[in-house]
């Protein structure tokens, strides 16, 4: 569906895109404090730029553009209009842009690709999907009693065959 894509300059270098068929009156409406929180809480000053007759998919690329252009904290718009982001969403946008840019997904360094990338504090951590830790609690148990022993060795055999079929993402 084709619609107008919308810029807006808000004060203190804050940015603002959206959607719609009449760009200036929703401008108007931003910038009498109607239009989103966004612009309630940083006065629209410009309709900066206006794209016309354009697929409404572009609205979050253009705020993405902008966020990669001014900071994930200055802009907002498309499906980012919470006026704090959390902390996650911040994360996987920031790795969306870096692979805009041909950079490291993981570090954001233009010297290699995420598979090269040798930072331990990632923006996404390699986690087992499922993790289990119950050896311990079995072995002592299985001091207390020989039944339990038997349950041990049967569990562990369990373990070792659901483990192996355990991929890492």
């Amino acid at each position: 569906m084709a619609t107008n894509i919308y810029i807006l300059k808000l004060e203190k270098d804050k940015w603002y895109i959206g959607k719609s068929d009449n760009p200036e009156k929703r401008f108007l409406q931003h910038k009498n404090g109607s239009g989103s929180a966004w612009t309630s809480r940083y006065k629209a000053v410009e309709l900066f730029k206006v794209i016309e007759n354009v697929s409404s998919f572009l609205e979050d690329a253009f705020t993405k553009e902008y966020m990669s252009i001014y900071g994930i904290d200055n802009v907002r718009g498309g499906s980012y209009t919470q006026i704090i982001l959390p902390e996650e969403q911040k994360k996987l946008i920031q790795r969306e842009i870096w692979s805009m840019k041909n950079l490291c997904n993981n570090c954001g360094s233009s010297e290699h690709w995420v598979r090269s990338c040798n930072i331990i504090n990632s923006i996404e951590e390699k986690k087992p999907i499922i993790q289990i830790n119950t050896i311990p609690i079995i072995e002592f148990f299985s001091k207390v009693n020989t039944n339990i022993s038997n349950l041990y060795s049967k569990s562990k055999d369990i373990f070792n065959s659901v483990t192996s079929k355990i991929t890492v993402k």
